[in-house]
């Protein structure tokens, strides 16, 4: 009897051991390796900032994949953009943004412009390797060169044509890009995830640069009946994809309105 309860404690710890979990445990150490100590702490810092968010205004769903599905949705109907009730913790996502923005991890979501020459030789070498005929090219989102400076910068009295050739500069330096190159994308294909979903995300991130929030919303809502939100590699794309622009702009905007 007692060789038999060990026999089943050693087949229990087996079991426990190759399970889905611990797989994806695994899997999050490895992207967190890779991605360093600083970035890991600050990106799951996001995703708690993220979980906060959801709590806040999705409490009304049973569990966490509902409120992310909700969230989703809300996106979808929104045309992508955030909606005017979401409730967000200034506080900490002012800190989260601070800290993103001094760890470089900014970088890995969106840059200016005017930083569009300082991407990383080795992961520029990555990119290239995974698919020869990519090409990096920073004007994905559109013809910077053409870029239409507002009216009202024009419309002046007394404006040079040289004063508006030095503002068209400026905000042609300041303007946001889609990072199309990311270490945190180069993180989850190394790992070589088990999920289907992060591995096609991450090949399809390493072959066009970036995804639009429509196709990848319509992915998600598609293969939810079989995903685990809850995954911390999922999460931390959420918070990539979405909740940080989405942060970022509802960060910006409140300090807009403190300053006025």
């Amino acid at each position: 009897m007692t060789k038999k309860l060990i026999v089943l404690a050693i087949i229990f710890n087996v079991i426990i051991s190759c399970s889905p979990k611990d797989s994806k445990t695994i899997e999050y150490n490895k992207f967190n390796k890779l991605l360093g100590k600083e970035k890991a702490v600050i990106l799951k810092k996001a995703v708690d900032s993220f979980d906060e968010f959801l709590k806040m205004n999705f409490s009304n769903q049973t569990n966490y994949n509902q409120r992310v599905l909700e969230f989703l949705k809300q996106l979808s109907n929104n045309h992508y953009h955030h909606c005017d009730n979401w409730i967000y913790n200034f506080e900490s996502g002012k800190e989260i943004i601070d800290l993103f923005e001094k760890s470089g991890l900014r970088k890995e979501i969106w840059i200016y412009h005017s930083e569009s020459d300082e991407i990383d030789s080795e992961y520029q070498k990555y990119y290239d390797n995974y698919n020869d005929s990519l090409s990096f090219n920073i004007n994905t989102l559109g013809s910077i060169e053409n870029l239409k400076i507002p009216d009202e910068l024009v419309s002046e009295m007394n404006d040079s044509l040289l004063t508006v050739k030095l503002k068209q500069d400026s905000l042609i330096k300041t303007f946001k890009l889609a990072t199309t190159i990311s270490e945190i994308v180069i993180a989850l294909h190394k790992i070589k995830s088990s999920d289907s979903l992060l591995i096609n995300y991450a090949e399809t991130r390493l072959k066009f640069g970036s995804i639009t929030s429509s196709i990848l919303v319509k992915r998600l809502l598609e293969n939810s009946e079989r995903l685990d939100f809850n995954n911390p590699l999922i999460k931390s794309v959420l918070v990539i994809e979405f909740y940080y622009n989405h942060l970022n702009s509802e960060i910006e905007t409140y300090e807009n309105e403190q300053n006025t």
